[in-house]
């Protein structure tokens, strides 16, 4: 007979948990995602027209997506990754609805660039060393993006870090993770 494993497990203080995910490794980015698929998506009801700006930075006008305006939106969610400033790099028309086009590539030049922008990331042996590092507590960042889930109220910390190209602002990955010991500390 099994014996049920205890919970949380012994070693809790020392595990690490470490999730992470492509914004375009099965589907594209949110914010590359078809305007007009977004907008069906909100006349279906499987997201509001606020989480289609908020997320998605998509804008409706009444049932159809305002183009003019998403690019707009889309402009200031990428400004906001980088700290209010404007990207360097426009992300290519052509990867708007592309699988994939967030997933970092290196070139035989050795510099790593973002699929969405064809931007340089930098040229170091990973790229997540030159990208623009976001990190926040996962519930709060979670629920910014309309995710409804319960605060953690103990230690260690659960975060989010946001890996984001430097030049155009794109969001390439996304890792959640259990707070070390240090950050525990600090906070």
């Amino acid at each position: 007979m099994c014996e049920p494993s205890p919970w949380p497990p012994p070693n809790w203080s020392r595990c690490a948990a470490d999730c992470r995910w492509r914004s375009g490794s099965s589907r594209p980015g949110w914010q590359r995602r078809d305007p007009a698929r977004v907008a069906q998506d909100v006349g279906d009801g499987y997201v509001t027209a606020a989480v289609a700006e908020r997320v998605y930075g998509v804008v409706l006008d009444g049932d159809h997506a305002d183009l003019a305006a998403t690019a707009g939106r889309r402009a200031a969610l990428r400004a906001e990754r980088l700290g209010g400033i404007p990207p360097e790099a426009a992300v290519r028309d052509t990867m708007i609805g592309v699988a994939g086009a967030s997933v970092p590539a290196r070139g035989r030049d050795g510099h790593w660039y973002c699929p969405a922008s064809g931007a340089p990331i930098g040229t170091a042996d990973d790229w997540h060393d030159d990208a623009v590092i976001r990190t926040r507590p996962a519930a709060e960042r979670l629920a910014e993006l309309g995710v409804r889930i319960r605060p953690r109220s103990g230690e260690p910390a659960v975060l989010l870090d946001e890996f984001v190209s430097p030049a155009c602002g794109t969001l390439l990955e996304t890792r959640v993770r259990v707070a070390a010991p240090e950050e525990v500390r600090a906070r």
